[in-house]
């Protein structure tokens, strides 16, 4: 029977008050326990040579506050936030090596930061890189900062903040590349329209409710009323140019034998289930991104004979078809050139 690996034979401790902890090299984190403890302390990544993956989070047991987290030092984030799988990581998998951290500050590469701690003021900074980031908890304020490069920011609460380029704590500045909202609830403080992407999460319903103008702490902006009771909130849009924009969704599918229309706006399809589903685009289908397509086994049906090119999405390799006079386009993320003999396409001869 094999040994289990070693885990880290260092440990940094913490003040009881206000601590930045910053890492210097990779060899470091690897081999290193952190632990924080009392006061506001933040995680500096940002010396890492490499992007990586961690999952901070909290549980109570009674009365008490109990830190967990698991790293993969050696596992950039790539491709979709929704696609991610502690499974599908590699490297070595260290647990409980970072604790009583509010606050972390990613490298410059790609970095999966998930951050789920309750009663805390929580903060993720991605840095540079195509990073992912979620926070979550009960109570306290998430800040999530996707920093330069094209991210993906999940929230689902309506005080979430979110930015998508980079913010010094008073001002948020867009960083002009594409970053993705998949949002429920919170306040995009520096949307870019046309160049950004909102994805709502609204049970995969169209939206009655319309954008209204609203004033905010941090300026004028749009806001959305959801299905669920919370508010979406763009600063820096009007109502009436969102009003002009078609809702996209984030659309999960995990049922046999599904059809799935795409709608007018961009959307974001998952493909949980492993059989055939059937996915319907128009000539006002939007610019769609598919994750998980079942090579051989889903079908995309067209208006008109798709164009393909090769591109990228957050590190994987993967195809673009256009279609509609190029109004309209799928990305369909992880699939290659030499996949699409194996994807099923039909459209009008």
């Amino acid at each position: 029977m094999a040994k289990p690996a070693p885990g880290p034979s260092l440990k940094w401790t913490g003040t009881s008050g206000n601590d930045t902890k910053i890492v210097a090299s990779l060899t470091e984190l690897k081999n290193t326990v952190y632990d924080a403890g009392a006061g506001y302390d933040t995680l500096d990544l940002s010396q890492l040579t490499s992007g990586v993956s961690l999952q901070l989070t909290t549980a109570t047991q009674g009365n008490k506050t109990v830190w967990h987290s698991l790293m993969w030092a050696d596992s950039p984030f790539h491709g979709s936030w929704w696609g991610w799988s502690q499974f599908d990581q590699v490297g070595t998998r260290t647990a409980d090596s970072v604790l009583n951290f509010e606050k972390v500050i990613g490298t410059g590469f790609n970095d999966y930061i998930n951050l789920t701690i309750s009663n805390a003021a929580r903060v993720a900074d991605g840095g540079a890189g195509d990073d992912a980031i979620t926070l979550g908890g009960i109570g306290g304020s998430s800040t999530s900062v996707g920093g330069a490069g094209s991210d993906q920011l999940i929230s689902g609460r309506s005080e979430d903040i979110l930015i998508g380029g980079t913010y010094d704590g008073v001002h948020a500045t867009g960083d002009s590349t594409p970053d993705e909202f998949f949002l429920s609830g919170g306040t995009v403080l520096d949307f870019e329209l046309g160049t950004d992407h909102l994805y709502i999460d609204n049970n995969n319903s169209p939206l009655a409710a319309a954008w209204t103008d609203v004033s905010t702490s941090y300026g004028p902006g749009a806001q959305l009323l959801t299905s669920y009771g919370t508010t979406i909130t763009l600063v820096g849009e009007t109502a009436s140019a969102m009003n002009q924009v078609p809702e996209g969704f984030a659309l999960q599918n995990s049922n046999t034998g599904a059809q799935i229309t795409s709608g007018p706006g961009d959307d974001f399809l998952l493909d949980h289930a492993t059989v055939a589903t059937t996915y319907n685009f128009s000539l006002d289908s939007g610019h769609d991104t598919l994750v998980g397509l079942d090579l051989g086994v889903d079908t995309l049906v067209f208006p008109d004979a798709p164009t393909a090119s090769d591109t990228s999405y957050h590190g994987d390799v993967s195809v673009l078809l256009t279609f509609g006079g190029g109004l309209s386009s799928v990305l369909l993320a992880g699939v290659t050139s030499a996949d699409l003999s194996n994807v099923h396409m039909q459209y009008p001869a």
